[in-house]
This record gives C-alpha cells, structure tokens and sequence, in this order.
C-alpha cells in the first residue's frame, strides 16, 4: 500500500510538472505545433524503445494487433485538439484556474459510463458533479473588484470557451483510453498502448505544425527554448504514464484502485495552484479559491467508486 501511494504521489507530480511546463510554453511564445511535434515524437520514440515487451508482441496475433491499434490511436488525434485548446486557454487566462477546470474532465467519462456502460453511480459521485458544475458556473461569473467599481470580467469568452474546450477534450481523450483499455487489455500489458496514443500524437502534431506554423520555420523557430520544453515534456509525459499504470497495478493488489485518480488529480490541481501563485504572480479572490476548493471535492467524489 505505501508503495503504491507513492507511485501515486508520483504521477500527480509529474502532471503538475507537465502543467508547469505548458504554462511556461504558453508564456514564451514557443510555436506550439513544433514543440509539441518534437516532444510527442520524442515520447513516442522512448515509448516504443523502453515500454514494449517485444517477446509478448511476437505472440499477439496479429487480427488483434491491427483491431486495437486504430482504437489505441484515436485517442491520439484527440489529445492533439486538446493540448492545443489547452495551450490557448494558458495564453488567455489564469493559468491556475486553467489547470483546475481542465482536471475536470471526468465529468465525461462519469457521462459516458453513466448512460451507455451501465456504471455503477453512488450518491457522492453525484455530489462531486454538482460541486464541480457550481465551481465551474463561479468561475465563469467571477468578476474582480476595481475600488468599488466591478470592473470587466477577469476571464474573457476566449478564455472559459477554451478553458472549457481543454476539459472536454480532455475528458473526450480518457474516455477513449478507457474503452480502449477495457476492450484491448493486452495491448496494456505488453506496454504498447503509450507508444501507440504517443505516435499518433506525434504524427497530428507534425501534420497540424506543416499546415499553420510552417512558416514560423523561417523565424529560426528551432531554438534552444524549444528543445528544452520539448526534451523535460517527453521525459514528464514518459514518467507519468510509467508511474499511473504502475500505482494502478499496486493499489489494485491493496484493494484501493479508487484513491489513484482523485488523489492524482487533487495534486496535480493544489501544486499548480500553489506554482501559479508563487511562481506566476497570479491573484486568487476569496471567490477563485472557493472554486478551486469546490473543483477539487468534485473531482475527488466524482471519481471515488
């Protein structure tokens, strides 16, 4: 048990570094198809090097490794939409806030299981999605005070479409994995589904960066900034799902598989919170971190089984 709550601990950091890293790209102006070209491919290739058992995929037949491939796949083209809104909503708005809502995404799979996987559904489960639609409903309505004036909106349309984009994405992306997941588990096992979800990722990114950045090659895009960002997400990307699917495995063995998620994302949201106050200079009101409070005991009820 306490193994597995440290593999826990451990993933929930590396989201929150993951999230540092996007705040800073978001920040720096870095070409965001190029970095993530470069660091997808990058994931993709240590993926494919570190993670595959490559006895176990000789044995798998190869019917079902072409079935489960496209499906371990698609997840890919979502999560290329998604880091990129999410990107968006880092530039447009609070980042803090940006994070907390984009982990809130469980509202979708909680949907999809609820109405098409006959999911088990608990009174609490139903308290988390109330607490985080009124955090998210706050959010939206926050204002800051200006003297005794309310001044404009803190976060403009921009912003909560974004902000709200990024978590549906987001929850659009674990929705699939999960299907994936239940339907292909041996894909799991042998260790290729994190190359498959990251070589398709790296392919959508590379096609979207010829498209709408191309140009931006001219600028002498490829600067060191990039290849730092880029080279720390690969490695962060790479770690958190080495550790989420290791501390799945060591908390199932102690009956405790409910406390990863909640607790992954309680800490991925409180660090983050904590970097863009320290780090960031960003304000909380009273009222901001009631939301952030309110978001963080919805995601906690909303994913407890």
């Amino acid at each position: 048990m306490f193994a597995g709550l440290l593999l826990v601990i451990a993933t929930g950091l590396t989201w929150a570094s993951i999230s540092a890293v996007m705040s800073n790209v978001a920040r720096c102006r870095v070409p965001t198809f190029l970095f993530y070209s470069i660091g997808a491919t990058l994931t993709a290739i240590l993926g494919w090097i570190l993670l595959v058992d490559w006895q176990a995929a000789a044995r798998l037949p190869l019917r079902e490794l072409l079935i489960a491939a496209p499906l371990f796949m698609l997840p890919g083209l979502v999560n290329v939409a998604s880091q990129t809104v999410m990107v968006q909503s880092l530039k447009l708005g609070h980042n803090g806030l940006s994070i907390a809502i984009r982990n809130c995404a469980g509202i979708v799979p909680f949907t999809v299981g609820l109405l098409f996987l006959n999911a088990t559904v608990r009174w609490f489960n139903w308290i988390g999605l109330l607490l985080i639609t009124v955090g998210l409903i706050l959010i939206a309505l926050s204002k800051k005070s200006s003297g005794n004036r309310t001044s404009k909106t803190v976060f403009t349309l921009k912003w909560l479409i974004a902000a709200a984009g990024s978590m549906l994405l987001s929850g659009t992306f674990q929705t699939l994995n999960m299907l994936s997941t239940v339907k292909f588990n041996t894909i799991v096992k042998i260790g290729m589904a994190t190359p498959l979800v990251m070589t398709c990722c790296a392919l959508g990114y590379i096609a979207a960066f010829l498209i709408w950045q191309r140009k931006s090659l001219a600028g002498g895009s490829f600067t060191g900034a990039v290849w730092r960002y880029a080279g720390v997400w690969a490695v962060l990307a790479l770690l958190s799902y080495y550790f989420m699917f290791a501390a799945i495995d060591a908390m199932r063995a102690a009956n405790a598989t409910a406390l990863v998620f909640p607790t992954v994302m309680g800490i991925n949201i409180s660090c983050f919170s904590v970097y863009s106050k320290i780090k960031l200079h960003e304000k909380y009101t009273a009222l901001n971190i009631g939301c952030l409070v309110l978001c963080l005991l919805g995601v906690i009820l909303l994913n407890l089984r």
